[in-house]
Order: structure tokens, then sequence, then C-alpha cells
């Protein structure tokens, strides 16, 4: 069973950041890095955290990854 799920996972791993590099997902908001926004990270459910998130945080996240 675990074998499974490995199995259906893996491929995403790998391609993941050929994903995040090519679809330009972080830098092409409006938004200041130092923030974020309803166009990027910021919803209804984590309002009480928005001072705290940030599109620069999410791209040095992101790019970790690389």
């Amino acid at each position: 069973m675990v074998r499974a799920l490995l199995d259906e996972i893996e491929p995403l791993v790998l391609t993941m950041p050929e994903m995040l590099t090519e679809s330009g997902f972080v830098s092409t908001y409006t938004c200041d890095k130092d923030t974020c926004c309803y166009g990027f990270l910021c919803n209804y459910y984590n309002q009480t955290k928005q001072r705290e998130l940030s599109r620069g945080g999410a791209e040095k996240l992101l790019v970790s990854l690389l």
C-alpha cells in the first residue's frame, strides 16, 4: 500500500521544480514582496495571520524546494 502511494507521488515530486520555475507563479503577482494580497495567499480563513504572510516568504520557501 505504501509503495503504491509512493509510486503515485514520485512523478509529481520529480516535476515540481520545473512546474514552479516555468509557471512564474510567485513572481507574477502585483502585491509587494513584503506583503500578501487576495490574489496571492490571502483569504477569509487566514485573515488573522495575514500580517505574518508575505509573497517574498512564499517565494523563498518554494525556491528552497528546488
